[in-house]
């Protein structure tokens, strides 16, 4: 066996809507939609990953408050930035 240096990222939601679970807004989608939505993922594609991840609801507000988000990710940019420059 070799190890691979790729990396696959996807997201999948739970229904069709989106909702399911979610602790603000209801899903209006039936059992049958939930079932059917869920069985278009194949098993062979799920058993190749490796780690799952359920991402709960994050408010807009926190997502919209750009000088956190630049406190936080802007000296972590810098370094790939600085680098990135040099390849043209």
């Amino acid at each position: 066996m070799s190890k691979s240096d790729s990396t696959y990222n996807s997201y999948l939601q739970a229904c069709p809507c989106g909702f399911y679970g979610d602790p603000v807004k209801e899903c209006s989608c039936s059992a049958m939609a939930i079932a059917r939505y869920q069985k278009k993922i194949s098993g062979p594609l799920l058993d190749r990953i490796d780690i799952h991840v359920e991402v709960p609801r994050v408010d807009y507000e926190k997502l919209a408050d750009k000088r956190q988000a630049i406190a936080f990710v802007g000296p972590r940019l810098s370094p790939g930035v600085e680098a990135g420059t040099n390849d043209c």
